[in-house]
């Protein structure tokens, strides 16, 4: 039977779920399965187009109650790609891809990366598995979510580290870069970030600052920087390069900010390129960082700990590579992609009824 695996992403913003969408559709090309990438444009379209895959832009609205001329368009466009398998990458598309599987009789997979505190629009005839990116979510999708749990399975975020060649960090001289990244919502706690540059500015800390992101925050943050006169210390834009890594090569140290399920793909991209990081004490990071030995684990707003222990790399810059080797070591002996790979064309074979067992 012949298969095409259509991914319905929210947008390609530069997010980690977008990150995590081109590793995924690349293990699938890579089992020669078609792949359509249904998806609205954004900072990371060109990037989606560099690494070979389809994409087709859609209106993609969440609620399709709510415009149900954009959602008959939506179904319209997926109908004519006729997929096998449907693969929502984020949970709000949800209630979109429940309303589309169902009406074309096509099976799918849910992915869901933040925790679950009410049910999970979803269409039990066809939903063939629901995908956790951490273990921390699981009884929130069972429990709250009320998908049976036969049906969720962990497939954590692996990326590999980039081929680009990575300077030394912090072998330089000062100001060291320290940076941020991710979608700018809800799930990104940006603001704790910029208190910590604050301060750390205030104080004549010998460091740069960047917050590498987009999203409905950004202009909030902004405001932020300018009324605090801080414009000339810290920098917010969306990276250009094509690849994740080459940006967070450019890093000294790096912040894991989102408090919502964990760390991101691109949090892991970091651990992986060996960038020492902080991460918030918050879902996976638990399970990725042993904590000043393979990186730093701050409970999530605590503005006065993150300073001083983004003082302590400054002031000890062999300490900080070190910790950045030993983390880079541990998060790629712990997240191999080859797992990655294996459970990601598993979750799809099992989709398609061409394997035994979730």
């Amino acid at each position: 039977m012949s298969r095409h695996a259509v991914l319905i992403h929210p947008s390609l913003s530069f997010s980690g779920i977008t990150e995590r969408l081109i590793a995924t559709a690349r293990v699938l090309t890579g089992q020669e399965i078609p792949v359509t990438v249904v998806t609205t444009p954004g900072s990371r379209s060109f990037a989606v187009e560099r690494a070979g895959l389809s994409v087709s832009y859609a209106e993609l609205p969440e609620n399709p109650r709510e415009l149900p001329f954009a959602f008959w368009r939506t179904k319209q466009l997926i109908r004519s790609l006729k997929p096998t398998l449907l693969h929502v990458t984020d949970e709000s598309m949800a209630s979109l891809g429940a309303a589309i599987a169902s009406r074309l009789h096509v099976p799918y997979v849910l992915e869901i990366h933040q925790q679950v505190h009410g049910r999970i629009p979803h269409a039990p005839g066809v939903l063939a598995g629901v995908i956790a990116t951490s273990e921390s979510l699981v009884e929130g999708i069972v429990n709250h979510g009320r998908i049976a749990r036969g049906l969720v399975r962990v497939v954590r975020h692996a990326p590999v580290p980039s081929d680009v060649p990575n300077p030394e960090v912090m072998a330089h001289e000062p100001p060291f870069r320290i940076g941020c990244a991710g979608y700018l919502d809800h799930r990104h706690n940006t603001e704790w970030f910029l208190e910590a540059a604050r301060a750390l500015i205030r104080a004549g800390a010998p460091a740069s600052f960047v917050i590498l992101g987009e999203g409905p925050r950004e202009m909030s943050l902004r405001r932020s920087i300018r009324e605090a006169s801080l414009t000339e210390h810290i920098t917010v834009g969306v990276p250009t390069t094509v690849e994740c890594g080459q940006t967070l090569s450019s890093l000294d140290i790096y912040i894991s900010c989102r408090t919502q399920g964990g760390p991101s793909w691109i949090s892991c991209q970091a651990l992986a390129q060996g960038v020492p990081c902080i991460f918030a004490a918050a879902g996976e990071a638990f399970h990725l960082i042993r904590d000043r030995r393979t990186g730093v684990l701050v409970e999530p707003g605590d503005g006065r700990r993150l300073v001083q222990e983004i003082q302590l790399m400054l002031t000890n810059p062999e300490f900080a590579r070190g910790m950045g080797v030993k983390g880079s070591e541990h998060f790629l002996g712990i997240a191999p992609h080859a797992r990655f790979e294996r459970d990601v064309a598993g979750a799809h074979a099992l989709a398609v009824g061409t394997a035994s067992v979730f």
